[in-house]
C-alpha cells in the first residue's frame, strides 16, 4: 500500500513534489512514487519538460485524451562527474502536459508497472 511520506516546494523551478512509499509488509519501505507538478510559460523554462538521454527508449502513451511519455532509466553520474543516461527498470517515468501544467510521475521499484502509473495519471483531476 502506497502511504504519503511528505511534501515540498523548489520555489526556483515553482515545482510541488508530493512523497509516497510502498510498505511491502510490517515497517519494510522499499518502493516509492513521487507526483512532481510545475507551471511554465515556455518549454525551454519547464524544468520537467526535459531530455530523457538518446539512447532512452520513450514509448508514447494516452493520458485521457492527452499524449504523454513513459520511460524507464536515469541520468546518473559516474565516477569523473560526467552524466549519463542509464536504462534501469527499476525507475519508470511518466510525463504529460495539461495547457500550462507540466506532470510527471516516477516510481522507484518493482511493484508498479507502466500500466498501474497511467492509471494513476488518469485519475488525477
Amino acid at each position: 500500500m502506497l502511504s504519503f511520506d511528505g511534501a515540498s516546494f523548489e520555489p526556483d523551478h515553482q515545482i510541488i513534489r508530493i512523497f509516497y512509499r510502498f510498505a511491502l509488509g510490517g515497517d519494510e519501505i522499499t518502493d516509492g512514487l513521487v507526483l512532481r507538478e510545475e507551471r511554465f510559460q515556455t518549454v525551454d523554462d519547464c524544468e520537467l519538460c526535459g531530455m530523457v538521454g538518446a539512447s532512452a527508449l520513450i514509448e508514447q502513451v494516452q493520458i485521457g485524451a492527452l499524449p504523454g511519455e513513459y520511460v524507464a532509466g536515469v541520468w546518473k553520474a559516474d565516477d569523473s562527474g560526467v552524466w549519463k543516461w542509464e536504462s534501469d527498470p527499476y525507475i519508470k517515468t511518466l510525463r504529460w502536459q495539461k495547457g500550462d501544467l507540466a506532470l510527471e510521475i516516477q516510481y522507484f521499484g518493482q511493484e508498479v508497472e507502466k500500466a498501474d502509473l497511467l492509471a494513476v495519471a488518469g485519475s488525477m483531476k
